[in-house]
Order: structure tokens, then sequence, then C-alpha cells
């Protein structure tokens, strides 16, 4: 069960990040120097139910419309399977690690990858611009669907400051357009032309 954060309810800080995330630009990023056009998969995690431990995994098997194989939203169990009334449990999700690093440093926190309990952990790449957007991870086409944002959810396993620090920052949700195995050091680009 999810606590209320400085006693607010859980609604009524998913309300209030509305008005965070209009304050803030969308493409927005912790560091301005350092990327490629081409990154690469650094880890890949899955947790089995929305309150299970993130597992490192060297290779994920994806699969079209569902996600991957093993994790939580593969099966329809994540804390998020459902959000605003419609169904999320095809995607997958991912982060750079530049900007786990970046939170880390500011605000002198030492969370490791996992805590932030996204799927796939980036390297050398900005996901944000994969909104809306087919992108390849290793040979897997991918469609990215939105911005994943940071919830009460997550600020409640981190740290409160991860509501308004983390906004635009905090990873992608794509969804799974062609199955396949991706492995850890595999490349995540664009699509060309």
């Amino acid at each position: 069960m999810v606590r209320a954060l400085h006693g607010k309810s859980i609604a009524w800080q998913e309300h209030c990040l509305k008005d965070i995330f209009s304050r803030h630009k969308k493409k927005s990023s912790a560091l301005t120097t350092g990327f490629n056009s081409v990154g690469k998969i650094l880890n890949i995690y899955i947790a089995h139910s929305g309150g299970s431990i993130m597992q490192s995994i060297e290779t994920a098997d994806l699969h079209a419309s569902k996600g991957i194989r093993g994790d939580r939203y593969f099966s329809e169990h994540g804390y998020h399977t459902k959000k605003n009334g419609r169904l999320v449990s095809k995607a997958i999700t991912l982060i750079e690690s530049e900007e786990i690093d970046h939170f880390n440093r500011t605000h002198g926190f030492n969370f490791h990858y996992a805590d932030f309990r996204r799927n796939i952990i980036t390297q050398g790449i900005r996901l944000n611009q994969f909104e809306g957007e087919d992108f390849m991870l290793g040979d897997i086409r991918l469609r990215g669907v939105e911005l994943c944002e940071p919830c009460a959810h997550l600020a409640n396993l981190l740290a409160p400051e991860a509501l308004s620090k983390m906004v635009h920052r905090a990873g992608l949700r794509a969804h799974v357009i062609d199955s396949g195995r991706v492995t850890c050091g595999q490349t995540v680009s664009g699509l060309a032309g």
C-alpha cells in the first residue's frame, strides 16, 4: 500500500503534479552535452508484481503489444497497469542513466538505477526525443507513447524531491512494435531517414 506523502492524499499529489508538469519545458534535461544519436542499453530490469523488487537481467524477451516477458506489466500486475482508465500494461519503461546520476549528485542521494523502477536504463542518448516516435532498442522497434513522469508512488519509494526534480526527466513509456530479444550493451537509436 502506498502511504500519503506529507499527509496529503495520493490523488491530491497527482493533481498537483499536473501544475508542476505544465511549468517545465517538455524537452528539459539535466545535461546538454555528451549525448549522441546512438546510445546503449546499460541495464535491464523486471519485477513480477507492482510491489516486488526489480531484478536485473542480461537479456529480455520483448513481445509486440505485451511488453517484457516476466515483467509486471506483461502480466498486467503493475502498479500503473491502468492509468486514467486505460490499460498501459503493454508498455515498457526506459530512463537515462545520466538523469539518475544527476538527481543523486544534485540532491545528495545514492539511489541505485533499479530504485527508479524503469525496465531499461540507457546511456548516451536523450529519450524524450522519442515521445510520439518509433525508435530502435537493439533490433526491436518501439514506439514512444508518453513521458514516464514521476508520480507520488515513486516519490514515496525514493524521496519527495523526485516529484518536482524529475519532471520530464523520469523516462519514457514505450510500446513494443516488433517481438524479439534485447541484451545489455545493444544500441538505442532513432530510425534512419
